[in-house]
């Protein structure tokens, strides 16, 4: 689902993620997607080692323009378990985030992730989006109008729904496989970093 930002909203987003990097190490010394929370770690590293589709998206953005926060953000309508939204253009780069419903658990919490990371690439691939405006334009073009009145604008992609599924079936079938070898039941990116 893509949606809009206010300023407010994109302010106190950027300003939260500058202070928890402070005290966060990052392995890679610019990654383009940023996630400070170890459940959305381990369910993105998890998902791009059981599904090539998630890590074939991830390898798109990392050498894009593009930089995505991921973050946990209780939903604000009952239906819409994830969103991206536009936050700025600056530098040469593009900000975008993204923002998954702290429900979400395991296999469903990875496709959504992709599903969302698939938006994202899309944002990528149009280097016209540079604001709230053409980011509305580009989902006009190549995605479909969600809402369900006309104070709101939420979009969404036949691509993203179609990557959201096959990566969801990746990572049960992940899940299956590691459920027979011990992998997730202590310590490292397993079952148990994901499944709260």
């Amino acid at each position: 689902m893509v949606r809009t930002m206010s300023i407010f909203g994109t302010a106190s987003l950027l300003c939260g993620c500058v202070s928890l990097a402070a005290g966060q190490s990052v392995s890679k010394p610019d990654p383009h997607i940023r996630m400070f929370d170890p459940q959305l770690t381990a369910a993105l590293t998890l998902g791009t080692r059981v599904s090539p589709t998630l890590d074939r998206l991830v390898e798109e953005i990392e050498h894009s323009d593009l930089i995505v926060y991921v973050m946990f953000e209780r939903a604000r309508q009952g239906a819409v378990a994830a969103h991206v939204g536009f936050m700025t253009a600056a530098g040469g780069r593009r900000y975008v985030h993204v923002a998954l419903d702290p429900a979400l658990q395991g296999p469903n919490l990875i496709g959504m992730l992709a599903h969302e990371l698939q938006h994202a690439a899309e944002i990528a691939r149009a280097p016209s989006v540079v604001d709230e405006r053409s980011l509305a334009a580009l989902y006009l073009r190549i995605g479909v109008d969600c809402a369900r009145n006309w104070l709101e604008r939420r979009f969404d992609s036949a691509a993203a729904i179609e990557v959201g599924a096959r990566v969801t079936r990746d990572a049960r079938d992940g899940f299956r496989q590691l459920a027979g070898t011990g992998v997730g039941s202590g310590a490292g990116t397993g079952c148990n970093d994901v499944c709260r």
